[in-house]
């Protein structure tokens, strides 16, 4: 095994010669890999072609709108912005993701921010809460008496 000069630190180590013909950069360690790996500086224009290589349809783990409930929502957070009000009642409240057509697409005009109680009311969830609640205090009153 010939012996080669590590990239970073300059200290000598052996390696295998399909090791050497692989690499171009030889480190002695993986510190000083990972030393190298955070020094490197890339240019703007580097950063934005390694950004645009695998992004979308052309990573070969795309999965289209078949992506699961989690997935949608990290996508739709990642590309529309976050307001400061709520989009229906306009009040500063913490902001829910909500879906307008219930059918979770990947179309942007088809999410809006809403607060906790306008995404409730409009998922008809409120209503349905209020209902469950008022019949589990008529049993619980009908119980006590």
């Amino acid at each position: 095994m010939p012996k080669v000069q590590c990239s970073k630190c300059s200290k000598y180590t052996y390696k295998r010669p399909y090791f050497l013909k692989r690499n171009k950069n030889i480190f002695c360690t993986l510190d000083c890999f990972y030393l190298f790996l955070k020094d490197r500086k890339f240019t703007s224009e580097h950063k934005m072609k390694l950004s645009k290589v695998k992004t979308g349809k052309k990573n070969p783990r795309w999965k289209g709108n078949g992506v699961g409930y989690g997935a949608l929502h990290t996508f739709i957070k990642r590309r529309k912005n976050k307001p400061f009000f709520c989009e229906d009642c306009k009040e500063n409240k913490k902001l829910d993701l909500a879906n307008i057509s219930q059918e979770y697409k990947r179309d942007l005009d088809d999410w809006e921010w809403l607060c906790r109680k306008c995404h409730m009311v409009k998922d008809g969830r409120l209503k349905n809460n209020y209902q469950k609640m008022r019949k589990f205090q008529a049993e619980k009153l009908e119980e006590v008496l």
